[in-house]
């Protein structure tokens, strides 16, 4: 079944005009959203609330500028014949009869036949062209072969042997080292701090969808994930300054790019204004022994796609049935050795962090892990 398009549309053309409006809640903006989820460059959002299977009855800022991207894909139908030369984000009658003629089918999903039409064109990346986890892969490799040597080492009670040779190097290459926000919504101005800047406009900020964290974690690339850019950025004393363009709502990789390749990449989250604040209350535990569960408890968590950060180890994929509880398994793999042979006396501080589509707990949650 079609989510009733046929009769939700046909009642939103003949009742809605003028009534679906930013800041109202209406079963029909549900519809409304539905139909702009057709085509990536018309979302509401990549995952979380207002995506594509997550629609919502409320009419935020984030259906108002998909709506003006879906009259600009459609602006000889829809603003020509008023005059108009700019998308206005009114659901007027005639965007209302293109979307009744998506819903019934008589034209064909949305298509982006003239790219200066699409308010992202400037942006978009096409897809598979650029991998902005080639040094996140680095680094995942050096960590392994070095937790790897140690474990090995402690177990045998010897010195780790470590090959050096053989490891990627990482002088010269852009390393990300802060952002000034890591949760904030179109507009806001993102500050980038990282090492080996190029001088002049010679620098380029992506952005990779990457709900749940899987590919930051692994440094396995999933294809089908959008990529933006914002290219061309000068660098001031080691940072970079750009306002966040209107991407799609939901949680990215972010990585800087310029003559010395590509840096590690960071998690951000583009938020939208019906999203809740992602936070912790309490941990079921204020210590664990290296490989027990913890449960996080708080709020804004997502059922699927949360990504749980500690000190020494991070966490891709956790579900939240209840979106109120966490559970995970601490166990990072640097501590393996120790724990096998310790007695859990030690205990070393850790603490917690949770991402998620929704944003994250700006205040970490502190524990410790027994080895």
């Amino acid at each position: 079944m079609k989510k009733n398009f046929f009769l939700s549309v046909a009642l939103l053309a003949t009742s809605s005009i003028g009534q679906l409006v930013p800041g109202v809640y209406n079963p029909q903006v549900s519809v409304l959203q539905a139909l702009l989820n057709k085509n990536p460059a018309t979302a509401v959002a990549v995952r979380g609330p207002g995506s594509a299977g997550q629609e919502t009855d409320f009419f935020g800022p984030e259906t108002f500028a998909a709506l003006k991207r879906f009259q600009a894909l459609y602006a000889n139908d829809i603003l020509a014949p008023w005059g108009l030369t700019a998308p206005t984000g009114f659901l007027g009658p005639l965007t209302l009869e293109k979307l009744n003629a998506i819903a019934y089918q008589t034209i064909s999903p949305i298509t982006i036949t003239n790219v200066s039409s699409d308010p992202l064109a400037p942006y978009r990346v096409a897809t598979g062209t650029v991998d902005i986890y080639s040094t996140d892969r680095k680094i995942i490799q050096i960590q392994n072969t070095i937790y790897t040597a140690v474990n090995t080492a402690l177990t045998a009670h010897q010195a780790p042997q470590i090959d050096t040779l053989s490891l990627p190097g990482l002088t010269g290459s852009v390393l990300l080292t802060k952002v000034n926000n890591q949760a904030a919504s179109a507009g806001a101005t993102i500050i980038v701090a990282a090492q080996n800047l190029d001088l002049g406009p010679n620098n380029n900020v992506y952005f990779t969808a990457d709900p749940g964290g899987v590919a930051e974690t692994t440094g396995v690339v999933n294809k089908a994930m959008p990529t933006f850019v914002i290219k061309n950025l000068n660098s001031f004393s080691d940072t970079l300054s750009f306002t966040l363009p209107n991407f799609p709502a939901g949680r990215y990789d972010i990585a800087v790019g310029n003559s010395h390749g590509i840096s590690n990449t960071t998690f951000f989250v583009v938020t939208t204004s019906i999203s809740p604040t992602v936070s912790m209350t309490s941990l079921s535990s204020s210590s664990v022994r290296w490989g027990g569960m913890i449960t996080i408890y708080g709020s804004g968590f997502t059922k699927t796609g949360n990504e749980v950060f500690t000190t020494f180890d991070t966490i891709p994929e956790v579900a939240s049935p209840d979106g109120h509880s966490l559970t995970v398994q601490i166990a990072p793999e640097q501590m393996k050795g120790e724990a096998a042979l310790g007695s859990g006396a030690i205990s070393v501080p850790d603490t917690i962090t949770v991402v998620n589509d929704n944003g994250y707990t700006i205040t970490p949650e502190s524990f410790s892990v027994k080895i």
